[in-house]
């Protein structure tokens, strides 16, 4: 009796793909391809989610790794930090030399230059002119 062309396919199909020992707990036998696949990942399920919580968990730091953001000071003043640009304590919106762990802009009130550097994920350093180091922290967005 003949085959028909659909069954020769799926014969010759079947013949490309190489019979592997399916690691699923029912140890059947999955033919590579998606079907081994997806028995490697429900039996190393827990594996697959600690690896992708780990690779997460360094996407977040190096986000948080940067002097973009809110900055707060111990008292009442903020500042904003967005790439290049920057709004002052005092409300300016410029631009500086940014640097993803330093800021420097010349401030248009004094003319005096302000640097600030970064010190770990939520401490800042500011120095404007020859005045004090001052320590700033990361804080949340002012509202009104």
């Amino acid at each position: 009796m003949a085959r028909s062309s659909r069954a020769r396919t799926e014969i010759r199909l079947a013949a490309t793909f190489k019979r592997l020992p399916c690691p699923c707990r029912d140890r059947r036998i999955c033919i590579a391809g998606p079907g081994l696949i997806a028995c490697l990942v429900m039996r190393y399920r827990l594996l697959f989610a600690a690896s992708a919580a780990v690779l997460l968990g360094f996407a977040a730091a190096a986000r948080a790794d940067a002097i973009d953001g809110h900055w707060c000071d111990n008292g009442t003043r903020h500042l904003e930090i967005a790439g290049p640009a920057i709004v002052t304590p005092a409300g300016a919106r410029l631009t500086g030399d940014y640097d993803r762990h330093g800021f420097k802009y010349t401030d248009p009130a004094n003319g005096k230059p302000v640097a600030m550097v970064l010190y770990g994920e939520t401490i800042m350093r500011l120095r404007a002119g020859d005045g004090p180091e001052e320590i700033w922290h990361r804080c949340a967005a002012p509202t009104s």
